[in-house]
């Protein structure tokens, strides 16, 4: 088991996640004690890379709530496959459930951050503001919020709102 998640290791740390996350896949299904929280979350993050949407929901899910910054961390990357899917209600349950299981976490604001944008990139603006607001709202302050900030004050400029952009 440990050589097969070494190898599994070495390609997750030299980004090539196609072949990590079968690796990965391997190793879990050769030794299932090999399939630990963090190997799990790297299977997941692989598997986010090479937008393999099936396998990372199958692997960051598996991640308890027990597990703290490492389930926080799943939930971050869980938000954005869902949102690279178009699943926009998963999307918008995941952060709120890492809002409000680690709302102290740096990663709730990055994850409204990076789930807005996503939705921008997507051409869904309204999704796009919802979760640019929530994190501005929810994260008041936080340096991870300020891409947040101006793409809402740039939206407000575009419509001609200039006193609400500035």
């Amino acid at each position: 088991p440990e050589e097969a998640i070494t190898r599994a290791n070495r390609l997750f740390d030299s980004k090539k996640y196609g072949d990590a996350v079968s690796a990965y896949g391997e190793a879990f299904a050769k030794f299932p004690v090999a399939a630990t929280t963090e190997n799990q979350l790297r299977r997941g993050i692989a598997a986010y890379n090479v937008r393999k949407t099936p396998e990372a929901v199958a692997a960051l899910t598996t991640i308890p709530s027990s597990a703290g910054e490492t389930r926080a961390e799943a939930l971050f990357y869980l938000s954005q496959t869902y949102a690279r899917a178009r699943q926009w209600e998963q999307a918008r349950a995941t952060v709120e459930e890492l809002r409000k299981t680690f709302s102290t976490s740096g990663f709730a604001p990055k994850a409204l951050v990076a789930v807005g944008q996503i939705a921008e990139d997507a051409k869904n603006n309204t999704d796009g503001s919802y979760f640019f607001h929530a994190a501005v709202n929810s994260y008041p302050g936080a340096s991870e919020v300020a891409q947040a900030q101006f793409n809402l004050a740039w939206e407000q400029h575009d419509a001609k709102n200039f006193a609400e952009s500035s």
